[in-house]
Parts: C-alpha cells; structure tokens; sequence
C-alpha cells in the first residue's frame, strides 16, 4: 500500500494516511463532481444539462442542437488542433493526460498520473486517452486505467476494449474502438487505427 509520494506504508488499515501524505480526490472526485451537479440541475428542471469540469464532462437531457451533445477532443501536444469530435446522448466523457500538471525533478520532468504498480509518474506509450461511459466518474477511472495500463493493453482489455475510447500515442498515433472516419479532423497528420 502507498501512502503519499515515494512513500511504503505496511498496515492493516483501509487508507493510511502518513504525514505529509494526504488524500487527493483527482479526477475521480472531478468527474463525481461533474455528475452531481448534473443530477442537482435536472433534478431542478433543466432540460438539458453539459457539466465540464477540467476536462471530465458529464451530459444529460435534450441538447441544444438535434446533433446531440458534440465534444471536441482536444490533441494533447496542441489543444488548438482538434482530434475529433465526438457526439454523445447521456453520460459521461472524460480525458486523461499526461501533458498537463507537469513539473521539473532534476533533468526530468515527471506528470502527475502515478502507476499503482511502480509509484512512479506511468511510463506508458499514451499521452492521452479518452473514455465515454455511463457517468464521468466512471469515464475518468477508465480514462485513467487506459492510459496506465498503454495502449497495447487498453486496446485488447475487456472492457475497456469495448467501450468508446481514444487514444493519443506519445508518437502521435491515434487509435480507437470506433469509427473516427466522419468526424476525424483532416488536417492531423496521424494513423487512425480502428
């Protein structure tokens, strides 16, 4: 069990918590959050509800348009550039990355998406991965385990593997468990493998 940074803790307890360690909800308690405050606004009449909070978007009820609820995700290297966009009815859609939340460790410069396995920043192939599910809660922890785990792994995992997900390689190739033909952004200068 880990408990902070760098930090084995060997215990009986649940959740340790070892001074300075402390408890960071993340992107699990952002897509909640998403999803909470879309239950409030329905459950106060709104007819259609899009929560974004930092990337972890939760929809639910009529869109604006007949379209449906249209998300563009982002290319993790330029959020000018557009990846593809994607439509959703209800749910939850949410991006991983780590090309945010950066900082500099000697001649490093690590991210904040730690491997369970290592305790260390992930090392994996994945510099973006993109998930839809049910909820944003559930979409991040997916979103979170795909890029973890590389895309080789996401791609055959069995669930993730089936659910709708987009991937962006550290190398620039994007890979995803749907047709992105339609609505693929031309002007990127990637592989789409299906």
């Amino acid at each position: 069990l880990r408990a902070g940074y760098g930090r084995s803790v060997e215990t009986n307890l649940v959740a340790p918590i070892v001074p300075p360690g402390s408890i960071d909800p993340g992107g699990i308690g952002k897509g909640l959050a998403a999803d909470l405050i879309v239950e409030k606004l329905r459950s106060d009449g709104c007819g259609g509800v899009l929560v974004n909070i930092g990337g972890d978007i939760s929809v639910s009820g009529t869109p604006p348009s007949a379209e449906g609820w249209v998300v563009a995700i982002e290319y993790p290297e330029d959020p000018e550039r557009i990846v593809t966009n994607i439509v959703i009815d209800e749910g939850g859609l949410c991006t991983s990355s780590t090309r945010s939340r950066r900082w500099t460790r000697g001649n490093e410069e690590p991210h904040h998406l730690i491997d369970p396995r290592t305790g260390e920043p992930s090392r994996s192939d994945v510099a973006a991965a993109t998930v839809v599910a049910h909820n944003a809660c559930e979409a991040e922890a997916w979103a979170k385990a795909a890029l973890l785990l590389g895309s080789h792994e996401a791609m055959k995992h069995p669930i993730l593997g089936g659910s709708p997900m987009i991937l962006v390689t550290n190398a620039g190739e994007v890979l995803s468990t749907f047709d992105l033909a339609p609505t693929l952004d031309l002007d990127l200068n990637v592989e789409v493998n299906v």
